[in-house]
């Protein structure tokens, strides 16, 4: 699709888009940096589980 110069394609049924997303995300390694306890005060741990292969 990127060869082609386009972002949307119609294949047999499927409509296939290939289109870039912006998106804002929190830098919090700065912002512990800069405000130690507010981050502190307001950061959680949290626990998940990685299944790996």
């Amino acid at each position: 699709m990127t060869a082609q110069g386009v972002e949307e394609m119609q294949v047999d049924v499927f409509k296939l888009r290939y289109k870039t997303v912006v998106s804002g995300r929190f830098g919090s390694k700065a912002f512990k940096a800069t405000h130690k306890e507010l981050y502190k005060q307001y950061s959680k741990p949290t626990e998940c589980r990685r299944f790996t292969a």
